[in-house]
Formats: C-alpha cells, sequence, structure tokens
C-alpha cells in the first residue's frame, strides 16, 4: 500500500502562495505547480484574492501576490518552523 501524505487547506495555500510569489502566473500554472485539479484551484484562489492575499490583472490574465500574501507565507513558514 503507498504512503500518501494528505495536505490540509493551510498546506495547498502555502503551496499556491509560493508558485505565485515568484511572479505574475496563470491559473493553469498555479494549479499544476500546486499539484491540484483545475476546478479546485480556481476555488482556492478565488478565496484567496476575496481575502486579499492575490490580485488577479484581467488583461495578462494572470495571478500576483500581495503583501498580506508575503506576509501569511512568512507566518506561516515561522508556524512550520516551529512545529517540526
Amino acid at each position: 500500500m503507498q504512503n500518501v501524505k494528505y495536505r490540509c487547506r493551510h498546506d495547498i495555500i502555502y503551496d499556491i502562495l509560493l508558485n505565485v510569489s515568484k511572479g505574475k502566473i496563470k491559473i493553469s500554472h498555479i494549479a499544476q505547480s500546486a499539484n491540484l485539479p483545475l476546478d479546485r484551484a480556481r476555488a482556492t484562489i478565488n478565496n484567496l484574492v476575496k481575502h486579499g492575499l492575490l490580485v488577479f490583472n484581467p488583461v495578462e490574465r494572470t495571478y500576483q501576490i500581495t503583501s498580506k500574501g508575503h506576509e501569511w507565507l512568512a507566518v506561516y513558514k515561522k508556524l512550520k518552523e516551529i512545529l517540526d
């Protein structure tokens, strides 16, 4: 039997924000790099936009991380260090 590691919602958000922090990125690339189906990635990304962690550029059809998103990443990285 395979040893499957399930990710919690926060780990998925971390993966998305980490990938978007590398530069402007399209949704299909976000989904692929976070290892998510496109519909699930879209729902999570819309939630991140709603909470101000990402912004969408409709002209380029790309997402970009905000300063609030960078702050979330830093806090989550610190939390992972403490718990590991």
